[in-house]
Order: structure tokens, then C-alpha cells, then sequence
């Protein structure tokens, strides 16, 4: 079975085969309901939202009319988390929260455990399981299935992420951006232009628009400037590490 759902997802190609994936992983760990929620920051102002749920569609109006999201403690531990973690060990400590579980056990969702994955590149996820049944008491087996959980969720935010990249023309693995792509990106982040990053980097200005325009096309961006702002987003470039193109210290303060 295990392997059966790992092909399932790495096969996935939309968001209903991803959907379908979802439910026969939430079904594999003996949960009947399930809500797997992801952001991923293909701009810097509109995120791409998605939530495939398992829920019952009742209790997810019921949720967003409330405005439960801001109170919630499932996502307010997720947040601060890479754990998996049983929503037995929160702490219900205010009326508002006390009557958000008390009407989730109402639909079904009384008892279960959430799964948060925080990517590289400023993306996030949180895979949620629910049912009426309590979560195993010991602790070996409860363990076991948050292990099993994990590995599931981190497979399904890997490939969401690439059919999201594709659906919003993003570049793929396959289409990464090269050495010279990034260093040239880099430069005019900061406000360079092609003349002067072409002298910085020994290069003609030819070749350096040639390489900002194809990193251009594979960011699916519109202009110089908008594929500075989503490689930002999508934190293919960010502050040079260490040692990068550094030779050498810049200031030494010596204490002897």
C-alpha cells in the first residue's frame, strides 16, 4: 500500500489526481477526513493559496464565516512547528477555541493530528487529519503514523509545488536557472545595469542581457524587473552565502 500511494503522488499531475492522493493517504492512516492546505509565494503580494479538502463542505463554510482561522490553534501551532503534532496536546485556553473544537467535533472532527512542512523558499503546508476516534495512546504507535504522515506530506508538497511552478508557467527542476543567470540576477537586484554588470563580471553586455532574458522566460516573468521580484519570492536568489564569490575577508578586526 505504502508504495502503491507513493507512486500515486509522484505520478500526480493536477490538482484532482493530487486531491485523489490526499484522501487515500488520509484513508491508509485510518482517518476519514482530511484538509491539506498550502502557500507558496509565486509572488510577493499574491501567494498562491491552495486547500484541497476532505472536510465536510458544511463545516468549511461554517469555519470561514466565523473567521475561525485566526483563532485557530492548529494553524497558530503550525506556524511556529516542524513537528508533527496531536491536537490533544493543545491547549483549548479560551471560550472562542473551546467552541471551534466543540463544533468540529459536531461534523465528525473530534479527534486528530496536523502535519506541517516549511519549505526552502519561504513555501508552506499543513496536512490535517481528523476523525471520531481518539489518536493511539501509546506513544511508539503514535509515533509511528506521524512518521508515516510525514513522509507522505512532504512527498505531496514536493509535487504540488512543481504543479503549481508549471500551472503559473514558473520554471521547473528541469529549467533551473544557471551560475551566470543567477550571478547576472543578483546584480541587477541591485540596481546595476547591463553595462555595469557586464564590466563587474568580465562579460559583454550582449551576453548578460542573454542571460537575463532567459532567465526572464524561465521565471515566467514580464520585465528585468519582475524577474528580479519573483526570483526573490521564490528565493532563487537571496543574500550571496558564504563563502560564494567572496575571496576574502572584507574587514578583520583583530583582538590580540
Amino acid at each position: 500500500m505504502q508504495a502503491e500511494i507513493d507512486c500515486e503522488i509522484r505520478s500526480a499531475r493536477d490538482m484532482t489526481q493530487l486531491g485523489a492522493a490526499c484522501r487515500h493517504v488520509s484513508e491508509a492512516l485510518g482517518f476519514r477526513y482530511f484538509q491539506f492546505g498550502f502557500r507558496i509565494p509565486v509572488s510577493l503580494v499574491r501567494p498562491c493559496q491552495i486547500i484541497l479538502s476532505g472536510y465536510p463542505k458544511v463545516w468549511r463554510t461554517r469555519y470561514d464565516d466565523c473567521g475561525y482561522l485566526g483563532i485557530d490553534p492548529v494553524v497558530q501551532h503550525a506556524l511556529r512547528s516542524v513537528l508533527p503534532f496531536g491536537w490533544d496536546e493543545l491547549e483549548l485556553d479560551t471560550p472562542e477555541v473551546r467552541r471551534l473544537f466543540s463544533e468540529a467535533a459536531q461534523h465528525g472532527l473530534c479527534h486528530g493530528f496536523s502535519v506541517p512542512v516549511h519549505g526552502a523558499h519561504g513555501e508552506s503546508a499543513l496536512f490535517s487529519f481528523a476523525r471520531t476516534e481518539p489518536l493511539p495512546p501509546d506513544i511508539n504507535e503514535r509515533t509511528r503514523m506521524f512518521q508515516r504522515a510525514s513522509w507522505l506530506t512532504a512527498l505531496l508538497h514536493e509535487r504540488l509545488r512543481s504543479v503549481v511552478y508549471e500551472g503559473a508557467g514558473v520554471m521547473t527542476e528541469k529549467k533551473r536557472l544557471t551560475p551566470r543567470e543567477l550571478q547576472c540576477l543578483r546584480r541587477a537586484a541591485e540596481g546595476l545595469s547591463a553595462t555595469m554588470i557586464g564590466r563587474e563580471m568580465h562579460i559583454s553586455e550582449h551576453t548578460v542581457n542573454y542571460h537575463l532574458g532567459n532567465a526572464e522566460t524561465k521565471l515566467g516573468a514580464c520585465s528585468r524587473r519582475n524577474a528580479v521580484a519573483r526570483a526573490v519570492a521564490l528565493g532563487e536568489i537571496e543574500p550571496q552565502c558564504y563563502p560564494g564569490e567572496l575571496r576574502a575577508s572584507q574587514e578583520v578586526i583583530d583582538l590580540h
